[in-house]
């Protein structure tokens, strides 16, 4: 991505057309299916994009194929009704991929080829926009930016998306009630209230511990402090938490 200077003596991206007319495209309410089309064809076609997946997170660490476009080598369709998070973090060679999303929301492993970038509904971590290069070719800064500008972008127009409605069964549903917390992060606060270590919530809940992790710092932002005291001092004032 480039920048063109502008009067005043600030820097505009040169790419700040392209974002409005995606914006303006999310407006027509596209189906998924569009979205990464339009992703593909559009807007990251230029850095060499060639396939873009949305996999949805489910229970057990399992993950979902919801729309493709191009030739992925990497996930194939056929297969993912088997892959699983583990599976995902071996490949792009992070122990933690909730953890480093969460950090950088981002990430680039040149050598498999892929980026990964976080699929949100609210402050929960419900999948993964899944980018994958050509072999060989170089992943440039620009086209990292451009990947988690336009994820971030999709991520917010299916938080609302009747494609996604909350109520689905492969979707958290929102809690309206209080802070904007999900079933699962409900539950995970409950257990820090009771005084449960995240390998003992991991194992009650049927989530990997690194799941826990990334669920527990989306609570701490949800909820305004930083460490599990404060959280559980919180959760005392809400409704649903005993």
């Amino acid at each position: 991505m480039t920048s063109s200077k502008r009067g005043g003596g600030h820097f505009v991206p040169s790419y700040l057309s392209d974002v409005v007319r995606f914006t303006t495209f999310l407006t027509l309410h596209p189906k998924p299916i569009d979205v990464l089309a339009a992703l593909s064809r559009d807007y990251l076609h230029g850095y060499g994009v060639t396939s873009v997946q949305l996999l949805s997170l489910l229970n057990n660490n399992l993950l979902e194929l919801h729309a493709e476009i191009g030739t992925p080598n990497k996930f194939i369709a056929a297969q993912l009704s088997n892959r699983t998070l583990e599976e995902l973090e071996s490949l792009i060679s992070t122990e933690n991929i909730c953890r480093e999303i969460a950090l950088t929301g981002c990430i680039c492993n040149p050598k498999s080829t892929l980026t990964v970038t976080p699929f949100s509904i609210g402050t929960s971590l419900a999948g993964f926009f899944l980018v994958e290069w050509p072999e060989n070719g170089e992943i440039t800064k620009e086209a990292k930016e451009a990947v988690t500008l336009y994820s971030a972008l999709s991520s917010l127009y299916f938080t609302h998306s009747k494609f996604f409605a909350l109520a689905d069964e492969n979707f958290d549903q929102i809690v309206t009630s209080g802070p904007s917390l999900s079933p699962r992060q409900i539950q995970i606060l409950q257990g820090m209230v009771d005084g449960k270590t995240n390998h003992e919530l991991a194992s009650d809940l049927g989530f990997s511990v690194s799941t826990i992790r990334h669920e527990t710092m989306a609570i701490f932002r949800a909820l305004g402090v930083s460490d599990r005291k404060e959280a559980a001092k919180a959760a005392q004032l809400m409704e649903s938490i005993n």
